[in-house]
């Protein structure tokens, strides 16, 4: 990968984060306005004499509440399970960038060190960093 390119991909990881980073935020605004509005609506339901004792129209409020807390628990269980999604997406984008970072600057510096070493020299620094850290330095471009 040359270094436009990985300019290009770096850029695109970064934009890609950055969506999801706000699609997470609005999904926890989102989150919390529902919990408060079901957390209010339970009050009142609990606040409110048993069923068989309201009458008419104030039946009907309760019974209305009781609709929208349920279709609001549906919408949390699915607001809470794309949150988890997202979460994961940007935990593998965030991954992903700093791969593809580690990877370019272990090219770098392979490369710089071919450019700028004798062959001999080059192998030898090489042998000693795999016994160090069990890698052998052109793996990563392989």
């Amino acid at each position: 990968m040359n270094l436009k390119e990985f300019k290009n991909r770096e850029s695109i990881l970064n934009h890609e984060i950055k969506d999801v980073e706000v699609k997470i935020q609005k999904l926890i605004n989102e989150i919390d306005g529902f919990k408060q509005e079901k957390n209010v609506l339970s009050k009142k339901i609990k606040a409110s004499k048993t069923d068989a004792l309201l009458t008419g129209a104030w039946r009907n409020s309760v019974i209305q509440m009781k609709n929208r807390e349920k279709r609001l628990s549906a919408i949390l269980t699915k607001a809470n399970d794309e949150l988890m999604i997202n979460r994961s997406k940007l935990k593998q984008l965030r991954k992903e960038l700093n791969t593809l970072r580690n990877n370019s600057y272990e090219r770098a510096f392979e490369n710089i060190a071919h450019s700028i070493l004798p062959p001999e020299l080059f192998w030898e620094i090489s042998f000693k960093a795999q016994q160090k850290s069990g890698v052998w330095l052109n793996e990563s471009s392989s």
